[in-house]
């Protein structure tokens, strides 16, 4: 075991620390130490586009960090609800399409799963405002089968049940969604937006219909300890030099010298190690 992944150890007794002083509460059901071990098993293999291997170019602290907020989000790397990224000697976490709706139905009482539905020339839509709740509302949708091709798009919709009985829609056309596209990573272009255009869509339109309900749930059903948000100012992040000193009894199997990229970013773009099925930017 590499003096790196040791930093996944550390994570877990810290994140086992706060628990157990009630300064953390992680989602009912999740467990932290599953889904800490397959991260760590993910890192192991992670590689950038150089070939070089996360765990040997990242810093000690981005991979703890990256860690920790998968875990305070209760997200787990082996049903595709995170993914991480490399970015320049920075290791992070990305929600995922299957991300959000977990987090959805635990904190907004989501029923199912969304459903979505691609819009073509033809096809029949009208939809309705209900003025007691606000929220959109399908009066009519009728599909024409004969124009099911992807240069026929038009929009996609997004449909949401709610354990309360309340249903909500939305609408995007396909502006909007390729305007959304275009601040991924991929602009659109990747493999998957040229080839299933259509299922691309039905997810982003998804991914837009449930970004009011997670962005506006309180805490209840997460940990009270802020997870660190990617690409945004936080106060709260782990330093792996300061934050594990209770940890430092965890100690390696074996002892193997890698070498390790200097701290200071690296002069090359910023590159994405692997396509992620929504790359949209983060909610």
């Amino acid at each position: 075991m590499t003096k790196e992944l040791q930093v996944t150890d550390k994570v877990l007794v810290k994140v086992e620390k706060l628990q157990e002083t009630g300064a953390l509460m992680l989602p009912q059901n999740y467990h932290a130490g599953n889904n800490v071990k397959a991260a760590n098993l993910l890192l192991q293999d992670l590689t950038n586009k150089n070939g070089k291997y996360a765990l040997e170019v990242c810093t000690q602290s981005s991979i703890a960090n990256a860690i920790f907020y998968m875990v305070t989000n209760g997200l787990s790397p082996t049903k595709h609800q995170c993914s991480f990224i490399i970015r320049g000697n920075k290791l992070t976490c990305q929600k995922e399409y299957a991300g959000n709706i977990a987090i959805a139905k635990r904190d907004s009482d989501l029923i199912g799963i969304p459903k979505a539905y691609t819009i073509y020339e033809g096809d029949k839509l009208d939809l309705t405002i209900d003025l007691e709740t606000g929220l959109q509302k399908v009066s009519e949708y009728k599909p024409n089968i004969d124009n099911i091709k992807k240069e026929k798009i038009k929009g996609a919709l997004a449909i949401a049940r709610f354990s309360d009985g309340t249903t909500d829609c939305l609408y995007m056309p396909l502006g909007q969604i390729h305007a959304a596209w275009k601040m991924g990573s991929a602009k659109g272009n990747s493999p998957a937006h040229n080839d299933f255009p259509d299922q691309m869509c039905e997810k982003t339109a998804i991914n837009r219909l449930l970004k009011r309900y997670i962005n506006s749930s309180d805490d209840s059903e997460l940990g009270v300890v802020q997870a660190f948000e990617p690409n945004k100012k936080n106060t709260e992040t782990i330093d792996v030099d300061d934050a594990f000193q209770e940890a430092e009894e965890v100690k390696p199997e074996t002892e193997k010298e890698v070498d390790t990229e200097p701290e200071k970013e690296p002069d090359e773009q910023i590159q994405d190690i692997e396509f992620t099925d929504t790359d949209e930017p983060e909610f």
